[in-house]
C-alpha cells in the first residue's frame, strides 16, 4: 500500500540541507547565499532547495532512491503503470513519446490542432503524417470526433500511431474511451497530449482522462492545471505497445543533465496534494464557478461559450465570445487587464480564454464576475468590426512528410506571402498563443491561407515563422522550398 502523504524528493533535499555545512559543488549560488539582493529577497529560501545530483537526493536519469519513489507514487496516483518526471514541460514529453513510438516512414494519424512540439517530434522521427481536423464550435477548434478518427484509420490501415490533443487548449475533450478502444483493436499506439488535463483523473465530474482509458503514452504539464512550477511535467506509460527502454533512452537524450530539484520537488508536492485532497479542492471551485456562470448568463446569454457536449468540457476553462457584447476578444481582454487588473490566458479576434484552477479563490471569482457585469453594463451597441472567421474544418487528406530543414537548408528560399502562394512551406507558421501551427512544413500555401494569416496579423496576433524584414512595411516573408532546377520564388 503506497503512502501518498509522502513527498520523497522534498524530504530528501531537506535531509541533505540538514547535513551540509560547506557546499563545494554546483550550483554556484551555494544554497541561495550568493543570490543577488533583488532576487534573493524572494528566492533565498528556495535556493536552499536548489541542489544537484548528490548522495541521498538521487539522479533523475538513473533514479534508485527518492526520485524513483516519487515517480512510483505518481504512477499510483494517476493509475498508470509507469511515470517519469519532466523538467522540460510537455514539450519534452511529446518529443520523447513520439521518438519512442514512431519509426522513420511510419504513418501517423495526428490531430491537426496539435502543439508545435508534436510536429517537431514527427519531423525528427521522419514520420509520414495524416492530419485529421477537429470539430468546429463557435469558431473554435474543438476535439477530433470519433467518426473522423474511424474514417482515417479505415482509409489508412497501415497507421502505426495515433496522436490526439485532449483536452484542447480551450478545454474540450475527445471521446477517448471509444477512440482508444478502436485504436487498440487495430494495434495502434495512442499518444495523448493531455497538457491541460493533469487534474481530470481526480474528479468523476470532469471529462475522462487519457490515463483512465488506457492510452499508451500520456503527457501532462504539471504547471498548467496543478500547483507546480512552470516547466514541470509528467510522462505516463501504459501497456505492452511501448518500449520502456526507448522511453528512458529518449528522456536521457532530451532532458537536461542538470535537472532542477525545485521543479522535481514541486511536481512531487503537487502529486501529494492531488492524491490526498484533490477531489475536495476541485469540488469547491467547480461549485463556485457554476454559480458564477449562472450570474453572468443572467446578464448576457451565451457570453460564455457552451459546448454541444457539456460532459466533455472542462469547467475550469471559460471561453468568452466577445461578439456577444459587440467587442473583439482583443478589446475585451485589454479592458479587463487595464481597468480591473484581470489577466486572461489568451485573446483572439473573437474570444477570451480564462484558466481557473483549484488554486483560484472565491475572491478571484467574485472580482471577475463583477468586472464582466460592469463591462456588459457599459457596452453600447457599437459598430465594431468583428472577425467572424472560423477554424477551417477539413477531412483527412493525403499523407505528407514534414519538410526536414536540417537536411535541406540549401533548398530554402525566402519570398513574400503573396509570392509564396502555390509553393511548399519550409517552416511552420504558428499563431501565438496557443502555439498550434496554421501551416506546416510540407504543406502548400494557398491564397485563402495567406488572407487568413494577414487578418490574424492585423489583429495583433503574433505569428512565428512570418518575417517582416523592413518594418514598418506591410510586406511579410516566409521560407518556402525552392523549385527543382533552382528557380527562385516569383
Amino acid at each position: 500500500m503506497v503512502d501518498q502523504k509522502k513527498i520523497p524528493i522534498l524530504e530528501a533535499v531537506r535531509a541533505h540541507q540538514a547535513l551540509e555545512r560547506v557546499s563545494l559543488h554546483v550550483p554556484g549560488h551555494k544554497a541561495g547565499q550568493g543570490l543577488g539582493s533583488e532576487i534573493g529577497a524572494y528566492a533565498r529560501h528556495m535556493g536552499r532547495l536548489d541542489v544537484t545530483e548528490l548522495q541521498g537526493v538521487d539522479d533523475l536519469h538513473h533514479p534508485t532512491g527518492p526520485i524513483l519513489e516519487a515517480e512510483q507514487l505518481a504512477a499510483a496516483a494517476w493509475g498508470v503503470e509507469e511515470t517519469h518526471f519532466l523538467v522540460g514541460g510537455s514539450t519534452v514529453g511529446n518529443l520523447v513519446a513520439i521518438l519512442t513510438a514512431v519509426r522513420p516512414g511510419d504513418l501517423v494519424v495526428v490531430a491537426r490542432n496539435a502543439h508545435q512540439s508534436v510536429w517537431s517530434g514527427l519531423e525528427l522521427a521522419g514520420a509520414k503524417i495524416v492530419p485529421v481536423f477537429p470539430e468546429v464550435e463557435s469558431g473554435l477548434a474543438g476535439p477530433v470526433a470519433f467518426s473522423t478518427i474511424q474514417h482515417a484509420l479505415q482509409r489508412y490501415p497501415t497507421c502505426k500511431v495515433l496522436i490526439l490533443t485532449s483536452p484542447t487548449y480551450f478545454g474540450t475533450a475527445s471521446d477517448l474511451v471509444s477512440i482508444v478502444d478502436l485504436a487498440h483493436k487495430n494495434n495502434i499506439v495512442v499518444i495523448v497530449d493531455e497538457a491541460h488535463g493533469a487534474h481530470l483523473a481526480f474528479h468523476s465530474d470532469l471529462p475522462p482522462s487519457a490515463v483512465q482509458v488506457g492510452a499508451d503514452l500520456i503527457i501532462h504539464s504539471a504547471h498548467k492545471m496543478l500547483a507546480s512550477f512552470t516547466q514541470s511535467g509528467l510522462l505516463h506509460v501504459n501497456g505492452p505497445r511501448v518500449d520502456r527502454d526507448q522511453v528512458r533512452k529518449w528522456l536521457r537524450t532530451l532532458q537536461s543533465s542538470s535537472p532542477s530539484y525545485l521543479l522535481l520537488a514541486s511536481v512531487d508536492s503537487a502529486r501529494q496534494q492531488m492524491a490526498i485532497e484533490g477531489k475536495q479542492l476541485l469540488s469547491f471551485v467547480m461549485v463556485a464557478l457554476q454559480h458564477a456562470k449562472e450570474r453572468v448568463a443572467l446578464a448576457v446569454s451565451d457570453l460564455l461559450v457552451t459546448p454541444i457536449q457539456p460532459a466533455f468540457q472542462d469547467p475550469f476553462k471559460w471561453v468568452l465570445d466577445a461578439t456577444r457584447i459587440h467587442k473583439t476578444g482583443f478589446l475585451l481582454e485589454s479592458l479587463l487587464r487595464e481597468r480591473f487588473g484581470i489577466y486572461a490566458e489568451l485573446a483572439t479576434e473573437r474570444h477570451v480564454l480564462f484558466v481557473w484552477t483549484y488554486a483560484s479563490t472565491q475572491r478571484d471569482i467574485d472580482l471577475v464576475v463583477e468586472a464582466l457585469l460592469q463591462v456588459v453594463k457599459e457596452s453600447p451597441i457599437e459598430d465594431v468590426p468583428i472577425y467572424q472567421g472560423e477554424y477551417k474544418q477539413k477531412v483527412a487528406g493525403s499523407p505528407i512528410a514534414l519538410y526536414n530543414l536540417s537536411q535541406q537548408v540549401s533548398h530554402i528560399v525566402k519570398g513574400t506571402l503573396e509570392e509564396a502562394v502555390g509553393h511548399i512551406v519550409a517552416e511552420s507558421l504558428i499563431p501565438y498563443p496557443p502555439g498550434i501551427p496554421y501551416v506546416l512544413p510540407g504543406e502548400v500555401l494557398t491564397a485563402e491561407t495567406v488572407q487568413l494569416l494577414l487578418e490574424f496579423h492585423a489583429w495583433n496576433q503574433r505569428i512565428d515563422g512570418l518575417l517582416d524584414e523592413d518594418p514598418p512595411s506591410i510586406r511579410y516573408y516566409v521560407d518556402v522550398v525552392k523549385e527543382q532546377g533552382g528557380e527562385a520564388v516569383s
